[in-house]
């Protein structure tokens, strides 16, 4: 039962975590059209980092 608990907190922690993740995910597709891949890493870490 308490793990069960401690496991739906769990989600409700990272339910607006993944609207964020989203939000930067479109944010540096936008950003990385036509960039190589060694550009997008770098810039998708960096714009999760600063959240």
């Amino acid at each position: 039962m308490n793990g069960e608990r401690r496991g739906q907190q769990e989600k409700l922690l990272l339910e607006p975590r993944l609207d964020e993740l989203l939000e930067i995910m479109k944010e540096a597709e936008v950003r990385a059209l036509g960039e190589p891949p060694s550009i997008v890493v770098p810039l998708v870490l960096s714009l999760v980092a600063g959240r």
